[in-house]
């Protein structure tokens, strides 16, 4: 704000001041009209009884300009309420000449004149004051030099120093009526900062004295509320939240205004509890609530929907999994150096199948990797994986052969009926699947080393199948579809979510090509 003319620097401060002046110069215009139309009125009878022909020709020409000038205003012309008072100022020194009442009347129409200057000068801008006070003061030396020559030294004095001391005064009153204006136009936009300070849903509103009813002014959330909802504006939000919702026995509406009628503190703070109306059927949960109520120049009230608890509770809840799978985890590190440490003491130990023992060992770690893959919530496979190109059938073989090899009590069979098995699948899933498959298998098949396990694999069109014929067939299948290896493979390559029972064995059901499929899933996402 500069510090002389009090002009904000800001535009669009001084734009809203100024617009808001001319509202209240508005208001004060009609007063001032008003008042300067009875004080001619009244010069005007008092010269028509002093048979005051030019007094009343000046009054009645000043009547008729004001009249005119008033209706213009308020009519047509708003904007130019400042300037039409500034001239009604002006006109108002006319009526002071060729009086030829007596002193005490005189002194009175001095009186009421100066009172109708000084209003008209409040009201009216404060550079146009300065301007108008310097230009009357100027005016009214002229006008007693041209009527009596003789003017006292002191009375030019005064005239300098009156409109000197009246400016400062005047000055000190513009910055105030400035800063408040600074003060309530900051005050207004205070609420509009609270969503980025509370997260929880909150609903903040007013109590209109006047029209008696609540007023909305922001909220954050407000569907989380009570019969509320997101098709619905805010402030409907509003209405319906305070009327349908209840403290205690009564709505909510109701219980904030025997609040107000009881209050005795500048703010105060409590927390209801939300109970859903008795003759509503919307029924949800009791909820908690913040009241904060502050009265001030108006009455504020903030509503905050408490979610502190909730949020606890689902922290504590992923903490609670965080450390489950950590256990998990750790067991499954636990279980695997076990394995590995009885493997490699047998390997140590044993002269002749060293060979079989160190194979042993390539499987079970290739097993738990594949398994640590998938079990580690942190690094699930997505779509957007590298897909590969492979021969299904001789990465099997490869796999069936570590398997024989450490292995060679295991009685199963392998049988294919075509010679190519080219498959695009995701980076290093299928022969991770297939460990596990073939690991599973051979645990829960392996109780009758008599009894031979059959793997047979086909291709049909773009679909690959894979049958294992034997002993606990169902047990088989349970354990498979339990396994999150297979579960994750079968998620990403195959039609079917889980291992089948059929007549003829376990079946599986599988994509040759899943580069295809990546691209639908882009195209569905896309659109």
């Amino acid at each position: 704000m500069n510090k002389f003319t009090h002009t904000f620097r800001q535009k669009h401060l001084e734009s809203l001041y100024q617009k808001g002046k001319q509202d209240y110069c508005y208001n004060g215009f009609k007063k001032v009209t008003f008042l300067s139309l009875i004080m001619i009125l009244m010069r005007l009878i008092t010269f028509g009884q002093q048979n005051n022909v030019i007094g009343i020709l000046v009054a009645s020409i000043s009547l008729l300009i004001i009249f005119v000038m008033s209706i213009l205003i308020m009519r047509f012309y708003q904007s130019g309420t400042i300037f039409c008072m500034i001239f009604i100022n002006n006109l108002l020194i006319l009526i002071q000449l060729q009086d030829q009442s007596d002193q005490t009347n005189q002194f009175i129409l001095g009186t009421n004149v100066a009172i109708a200057h000084s209003s008209i000068l409040l009201i009216i801008d404060y550079k146009l004051t300065l301007l108008n006070i310097f230009f009357q003061t100027a005016l009214k030396l002229f006008i007693a030099i041209l009527l009596d020559g003789n003017i006292d030294i002191t009375s030019i004095i005064l005239s300098i120093c009156c409109p000197i001391c009246f400016i400062s005064v005047v000055h000190t009153i513009e910055k105030q009526k400035r800063l408040l204006f600074l003060s309530n136009n900051q005050g207004n936009d205070w609420h509009c900062l609270l969503p980025s300070i509370i997260s929880d849903p909150f609903i903040l509103f007013t109590y209109d004295e006047e029209r008696m009813c609540f007023r909305y002014k922001n909220s954050n959330q407000i569907d989380h509320f009570p019969y509320s909802s997101f098709e619905q504006q805010a402030e409907e939000n509003f209405r319906q939240f305070i009327r349908m919702s209840s403290i205690g026995n009564i709505t909510t509406e109701q219980f904030i205004l025997n609040r107000i009628e009881k209050q005795t503190k500048f703010f105060d703070l409590n927390q209801f509890t939300l109970k859903p109306n008795d003759y509503d059927s919307t029924d949800f949960e009791e909820k908690s609530i913040l009241l904060a109520e502050l009265y001030h120049l108006e009455d504020n009230f903030l509503i905050v929907l408490e979610q502190s608890k909730h949020r606890a509770q689902t922290l504590q809840s992923t903490k609670d999994n965080l450390i489950n799978l950590i256990g998990k985890h750790q067991q499954l590190v636990q279980n695997f150096l076990k394995k590995q440490g009885q493997i490699i003491n047998h390997c140590i130990l044993s002269q002749s199948n060293k060979i079989q023992l160190i194979h042993q060992l390539k499987l079970h770690h290739m097993y738990f990797q594949s398994k640590y893959k998938v079990s580690n919530s942190f690094s699930q496979i997505q779509f957007t994986s590298e897909t590969v190109n492979a021969n299904f059938k001789q990465l099997f073989l490869s796999i069936i052969s570590l398997f024989k090899i450490a292995y060679k009590d295991y009685n199963f069979y392998f049988d294919c009926s075509e010679t190519q098995y080219d498959v695009v699948h995701y980076k290093d899933m299928a022969q991770d699947f297939i460990v596990q498959l073939m690991q599973v298998t051979l645990r829960k098949t392996n109780n009758d080393f008599k009894t031979q396990t059959k793997i047979l694999l086909h291709s049909k069109s773009e679909l690959l199948f894979i049958r294992i014929i034997c002993i606990n067939t169902y047990l088989l299948a349970e354990n498979l579809n339990k396994n999150l290896v297979i579960k994750n493979f079968l998620k990403f390559h195959s039609p079917q979510l889980e291992v089948k029972v059929t007549d003829g064995g376990v079946f599986i059901e599988l994509y040759k090509d899943v580069s295809i499929l990546k691209s639908f899933d882009k195209f569905e996402s896309f659109s």
